[in-house]
């Protein structure tokens, strides 16, 4: 016969629940703050996309001002907002905190001498106060302009520093070079490509010779992933 299952201790069933409880506690209190913020904004999100049963990419008319966008994607947005209603604006569009991502990202202390601040400081006010109160911009909008300022800046920089250290720059002989400019989506591309194709007439700049700047110079095919990289991220 089979021997009876022995009793239970009901004390030792609650002192090992007690015991998991207050490891999970004491694992959630590890966290940092902003962490929480975060998990609830993604759970009511999750919670809405559950309770829509509209089918994805499908909108009535004069909704395209409203696209799809993944739930990630909304996340983060929603966290953004949550952040901004207790005036936390993140990321930072400050022009100091640009400057000084973009310095890091050159690797200089500061501002090279050859840099005027005067040709770039007031154009580059006037575009952050337009992006922070005309924009409209999400926060993954934050995140991609606070990028694209700064590796331009970055890029400005390395520019400047490298007209101080090397004065063949100088004496080059460059040709008057053709500048396409345009409005988005109207061929400037194509037009570049184009008029690349001419090698007897044009030496056109290839993208990671433009977007790909170091204080020392890299390994061609180094700067070509890291140009990648930044191209896959921006789109």
């Amino acid at each position: 016969p089979l021997a009876p299952a022995p009793a239970r201790h009901p004390h030792r069933t609650h002192r090992r629940q007690g015991m998991v409880l207050s490891a999970l506690v004491d694992f959630v209190l590890g966290w940092p703050p902003w962490l929480f913020p975060f998990l609830a904004g993604a759970v009511v999100m999750l919670l809405i996309d559950i309770h829509q049963k509209k089918p994805k990419f499908i909108y009535p008319e004069g909704s395209m001002l409203q696209p799809h966008r993944p739930f990630a994607i909304r996340a983060i947005n929603y966290f953004g907002s949550a952040a901004a209603a207790i005036g936390i604006l993140w990321p930072s569009l400050d022009s100091k905190d640009l400057v000084k991502q973009a310095l890091e990202g050159a690797g200089l202390d500061t501002e090279p001498a050859a840099t005027d601040k005067g040709s770039y400081g007031n154009s580059l006010e006037i575009l952050l106060e337009v992006l922070e109160n005309e924009a409209r911009l999400t926060t993954l909008g934050r995140l991609v302009a606070q990028g694209m300022i700064a590796k331009s800046l970055t890029n400005r920089f390395l520019l400047d520093h490298k007209f101080e250290i090397d004065d063949r720059i100088r004496k080059e002989k460059v040709k008057p070079p053709v500048v396409i400019l345009g409005l988005p989506r109207t061929g400037t591309t194509f037009l570049h490509g184009l008029l690349s194709q001419d090698r007897r007439m044009f030496r056109s700049p290839m993208l990671w010779e433009l977007t790909c700047l170091k204080k020392q110079e890299k390994d061609r095919g180094e700067r070509i992933k890291h140009a990648t990289n930044d191209l896959v991220f921006n789109t």
